[in-house]
Parts: C-alpha cells; sequence; structure tokens
C-alpha cells in the first residue's frame, strides 16, 4: 500500500479532549445577534444606496461645469480639500477662489456635500 503519513509531528486526533475556543450561546442569543447583524446589514446598506445616489449627482453636477467652475467643483467636492489648499492648486488667491465657491453656492451646486 502507498505510503499514507500525515504531517510529520502529527500522530493522531484526540477525540477525548474538547475542542478549545468554541463559544456557547443560547439560542435566543443566537437569534438576537442575527437580528441585530440584520438590522446593521439594512443601515449599510441604506446607507451604500444615498451614496450611490449622491455619486451620481456629484458626476452629474460635475460634467455640467467647465472652466473654473468644474475646477473648484473637483477640488473641493471630489478631492475635498481644504478651500486653501484647493485655491493653491487651481492657481487663484483664496478670497477670489471663496467668490467663486459662493457664486456656485447660489446656484445650489454644493448642496450634495457639506463641507
Amino acid at each position: 500500500m502507498a505510503d499514507l503519513r500525515g504531517p510529520s509531528g502529527v500522530s493522531g486526533i484526540d477525540y477525548a479532549r474538547e475542542s478549545g475556543g468554541s463559544i456557547h450561546i443560547s439560542f435566543a442569543e443566537a437569534n438576537r445577534l442575527i437580528s441585530h447583524d440584520e438590522e446593521r446589514i439594512a443601515r449599510l446598506k441604506d446607507k451604500r444606496r444615498r451614496l450611490r445616489k449622491d455619486r451620481k449627482r456629484i458626476k452629474r453636477i460635475h460634467e455640467s461645469l467647465s472652466g473654473v467652475e468644474a475646477d473648484v467643483y473637483y477640488t473641493r467636492v471630489i478631492l475635498r480639500m481644504t478651500q486653501e489648499d484647493a485655491a493653491d492648486t487651481v492657481g487663484f488667491s483664496r478670497r477670489h477662489f471663496q467668490r467663486i465657491e459662493s457664486e456656485m453656492r447660489d446656484k445650489g451646486l454644493f448642496d450634495v456635500w457639506n463641507f
């Protein structure tokens, strides 16, 4: 017969000993934990749905913009930069950047994302 030995150092399994690391819980406790998990999963699914909806709206708004407004929107909403960092990236003073952003906010372009 072929040589059928297990890994070296393993001589057999001791079935007389209890398995270690197991947790014993009641059926009621298991049901409670499952219910808790199901509620958490439902909340996470709802959050994911809202995030996907926001993402589509943000993408649609960004695609509708051009020039400076597109740059401002991209740096502030998509890249989540601070006003100062975004102004440096776009190449404007912080005050000029704030004026552009304020005009965009008046148009309702920043209502999805709060800074």
